[in-house]
């Protein structure tokens, strides 16, 4: 694989990454934003499977329908037959429109990131397999009602965490605010 390739999948890997953690903001910060927690938990499975597909040498197609994923990536390995997506494609585009869908309720939104993280899990684990690489494993957590910051168990020399110190956040530098708004 090239270092061009690895990339490319950690790229996948962190836009991945950060759609999972703006889902579990958005679950557990007062007002609930459902719809879009749910929508960030779709957009995090589906650039999970696309890495995963790339790992396999695969350029994957431009689509947001997780059923066609997963039936691509399950030609690579059976893992990924077994998963059901539940309403994931209804939160790819058509949530996004009124009246469009069903808004989801708290619950089915802490299933759909439950299974997102589910889902980041077996991709991390069979990429690693591919690459030969350690793969960073983060822990989202669902903490009801309280703000908490996605934590990371990483070693530092992770070349996943090539532009990042371990433990430190997720989000870019340039998106962290004080408590009175202003950038940091």
């Amino acid at each position: 694989m090239t270092p061009e390739t690895e990339k490319y999948i950690r790229d996948w890997l962190e836009i991945a990454e950060h759609d999972l953690v703006s889902a579990q903001r958005l679950i557990e910060i007062e007002p609930y934003i459902l719809d879009t927690a749910c929508f960030h938990c779709q957009q995090s499975v589906e650039k999970n499977l696309k890495a995963f597909l790339v790992a396999n040498g695969i350029e994957p197609e431009r689509t947001h329908n997780i059923s066609y994923l997963l039936v691509e990536c399950g030609k690579f390995d059976g893992v990924f037959d077994s998963i059901d997506e539940k309403r994931l494609d209804t939160f790819a585009v058509v949530i996004r429109y009124p009246h469009s869908a069903e808004l989801p309720t708290i619950d089915e939104a802490r299933e759909l990131f439950e299974l997102a993280k589910s889902i980041k899990g077996i991709v991390l684990d069979r990429i690693g397999k591919v690459m030969k690489l350690p793969i960073v494993e983060s822990k989202p957590s669902m903490n009801s009602g309280s703000e908490k910051l996605l934590s990371k168990k990483v070693k530092s020399d992770n070349p996943l965490l090539s532009k990042k110190k371990a433990g430190e956040s997720l989000l870019p530098k340039n998106r962290v605010r004080n408590s009175k708004g202003k950038r940091l």
